[in-house]
Parts: C-alpha cells; sequence; structure tokens
C-alpha cells in the first residue's frame, strides 16, 4: 500500500446509512489513458510484442482481459 492522502471533500451515506468519505482523487480521462498508452508502445514496441506473446500463450493467466488482444496492436 501507499501512505497517498486525498482531501474529503463530502460525506454520502452509503447502503446501509453509514456515512462513507467522497475523496478528491485525481482522475486520467480515457482518452488520456490511451494516447499515454499509445505513446508507451511506439516508444517500447519489443516490450509489447514480448507482453503480447505471453497473454496469448496463456490466456487463463489474464481472466480479466475482455479487449480483443489483437486491439492492443492497431
Amino acid at each position: 500500500m501507499t501512505d497517498l492522502k486525498y482531501p474529503v471533500i463530502d460525506q454520502v451515506k452509503g447502503p446501509d446509512g453509514d456515512l462513507v468519505p467522497l475523496l478528491d482523487v485525481p482522475m486520467m480521462s480515457d482518452e488520456t489513458w490511451h494516447a499515454q498508452a499509445k505513446a508507451q508502445q511506439e516508444k517500447h514496441p519489443e516490450e509489447y510484442t514480448e507482453m503480447l506473446k505471453r497473454m496469448r500463450e496463456h490466456p487463463e493467466l489474464y481472466p480479466g482481459m475482455v479487449t480483443p488482444l489483437d486491439s492492443f496492436c492497431q
């Protein structure tokens, strides 16, 4: 775990009625994430080639992968 601390900006009632803190956590848009991932893939193509090879050889190790692997190569 990390020791990151985020300010509490509000409190909301949870499903059980207890108050839950609402944190001011910085978020990244999907567009920014995809642009940065694509830039890294272009900068280090050999790492992505190896990663995709492992994912194709052992899909059972990546049960949460719902995106077709070939979409990473576009």
